[in-house]
């Protein structure tokens, strides 16, 4: 199934988001990755394939309307957020890989984390099941009993950001 066939057969499925990264520095563009499949099956990976969805916030340009009375005054304050998006069909298998990989980390539920700033970036990620889920956040270093998420998470969006830039270039 090539490309064309396999995002058409994606469309007409009805579907739902597995799996979620993000990535939100203070100082720079917003990045959130979403893994969308079939809403018919428990694991949403029913077909051949599952879809990714790259969301930017340009929040380097909306947050200037704030901090520039120029560019408050030609794009107004009460303006839409600058959204960017990018998708990419992808095979199960490779998902697959990615979710046993996350499923066979052990993680501390709630790490000793006294980590106090102000600026910084917060990282997380967001499972979807069809009964419950589990959502993970970190602000700047990451608790260091979440060094293994926090390396799975890092080659996770290595690998989404190589999918979606290969799909670009082909």
């Amino acid at each position: 199934m090539n490309y064309e066939e396999a995002a058409a057969a994606l469309a007409e499925v009805p579907s739902r988001a597995i799996l979620r990264l993000w990535r939100y520095p203070s100082f720079e563009n917003w990045k959130s990755w979403t893994l969308v499949g079939d809403f018919r099956s428990p694991s949403g990976l029913a077909d051949e394939s599952a879809r990714l969805d790259e969301v930017v916030w340009d929040s380097t340009l909306d947050c200037s309307r704030f901090t520039d009375p120029m560019a408050g005054l030609r794009w107004g304050t009460h303006r839409a957020p600058t959204l960017r998006r990018r998708s990419v069909v992808v095979p199960t298998d490779f998902i697959e890989g990615m979710l046993v990989e996350l499923s066979r980390l052990q993680v501390v539920v709630a790490p000793d984390n006294r980590i106090v700033g102000l600026d910084g970036t917060s990282y997380g990620l967001q499972t979807y099941r069809s009964i419950g889920g589990i959502g993970l956040q970190w602000w700047g270093e990451h608790p260091r009993e979440w060094e293994l998420l926090r390396h799975w998470h890092e080659g996770a969006l290595d690998n989404f950001e190589a999918l979606l830039d290969q799909a670009e270039t082909t």
